[in-house]
């Protein structure tokens, strides 16, 4: 009597079943942290620090202007002495504008265990530079918060793992192998000539259970690969775009900024950034509080978006700020009727329930040369020079820091 061919146990099924869904489960959560921790994270990380930095040369500019107008160093060591108390922050200098040396300066670099991030601000007194502050802090407090975010992450990501894989195993095994087992006695028996059994319809019922049970299977693993492509999605949408208004937020506008002006210089058209500051919002909030302040800016950003071209981009800055790229200049007078409508657009009438709202805009215009070299920080630093001359000039209008003829 010759053999049959050989049977392969149902155990190695599970275990190529087991094996699939643990690689299924691991590959987008390795792919989906690896995103989050390698690329979106750290970028998030950096933002914070430099709006962090930002701030606190803001405080520390407006704190000292008066004492240092005076001269009164103990006043100037009392403001620098409360900044220092922050815990990230490595050094101060105030530099007087006067003598062109330094007024005071403070210092811990014992704190300096990081990644440092630098920053300086002009000390204004009634409009006029009188001096600078210069501000240096350390990012390992971040980074410390990233580390357990990340370990964090890592023993979720597992727990879940073996979670997952057991309730695989226990499934299949009751699913899947005891039904096969089962069959696999009845196509035995039947290989071996044994016909006095015939197939009964509780085995057909079992092999439409079974046929159920792996359909449903891969709709859940398909559901469930669908479900860590949306999160992804909506990891990276929340990184780039401002929640508010949906607008790019500074992420995005760092990234889209360098790739215009490299555009600019392929083509060899001119290009305007644009610093926008809303006129009287602070106002609003302090009068109707910050939902409506939140309402009135979604609308404005509405409005100034309709203003723009295809191609031009819009993106907030932060608080009441924004930024757009005017892209395709033929000529530098080519932005002044696309501001004149940015200007109308921000001063038309919003209603914010029972009240109605209007604000305005000062906007300060840098324009790039395509034969210049391409320098982001520098037409950012020119931009926002204008937007401030144009709000010193009476708000409501706009200043470029080069003539738009």
């Amino acid at each position: 009597m010759s053999e049959g061919p050989p049977r392969t146990s149902p155990r190695s099924l599970l275990w190529v079943v087991v094996l699939a869904t643990s690689l299924g489960l691991m590959l987008p959560a390795i792919v989906l942290g690896g995103v989050v921790m390698g690329w979106v994270e750290p970028r998030l990380t950096a933002n914070e620090q430099q709006a962090e930095l930002q701030s606190k040369l803001e405080l520390l500019s407006q704190s000292v202007s008066e004492v240092l107008w005076n001269l009164e160093v103990s006043g100037v060591a009392h403001v620098v002495s409360a900044v220092m108390e922050s815990p990230n922050v490595v050094g101060v200098q105030v530099v007087d504008l006067a003598t062109a040396t330094d007024f005071y300066r403070d210092a811990k670099p014992e704190r300096a265990i990081g990644h440092q991030y630098r920053g300086e601000r002009d000390v204004l007194r009634n409009g006029v530079k009188i001096g600078q502050v210069r501000m240096v802090i350390d990012d390992h407090l971040a980074a410390d918060s990233q580390i357990r975010h990340r370990l964090l992450y890592l023993s979720t990501a597992l727990a879940q793992l073996l979670v997952a894989v057991l309730l695989v195993v226990v499934l299949l095994h009751r699913l899947v192998i005891q039904p096969l087992r089962s069959l696999g006695g009845f196509a035995n028996a039947i290989a071996s000539g044994n016909f006095s059994n015939p197939v009964a319809s509780a085995k057909i019922q079992e092999i439409n259970q079974l046929t159920y049970h792996m359909l449903h299977m891969q709709r859940a693993l398909q559901e469930q690969f669908a479900a860590n492509d949306l999160h992804k999605q909506q990891l990276l949408q929340t990184a780039h775009y401002d929640a508010l208004t949906g607008l790019p937020n500074r992420v995005l506008l760092a990234d889209r900024l360098p790739k215009a002006l490299a555009q600019s210089v392929r083509r060899t058209l001119p290009l305007a950034l644009l610093f926008l500051d809303l006129d009287g919002f602070k106002w609003v909030n302090d009068t109707h509080g910050h939902e409506v302040g939140d309402r009135l800016l979604k609308g404005v950003s509405q409005h100034l978006q309709a203003m723009l071209r295809d191609g031009d981009m819009l993106a907030r800055f932060g608080g009441d700020e924004f930024v757009a790229i005017l892209m395709d200049l033929h000529h530098p007078h080519d932005a002044v009727p696309i501001l004149e409508r940015l200007l109308s657009a921000a001063a038309e009438p919003i209603s914010v329930g029972e009240h109605v709202l209007r604000v305005s805009v000062s906007i300060g215009v840098a324009l790039f040369d395509p034969q210049d070299t391409p320098d982001p920080e520098s037409l950012y630093r020119k931009a926002d020079q204008a937007m401030y001359y144009a709000k010193q000039s009476g708000k409501n209008r706009f200043h470029c820091a080069s003539p738009l003829n």
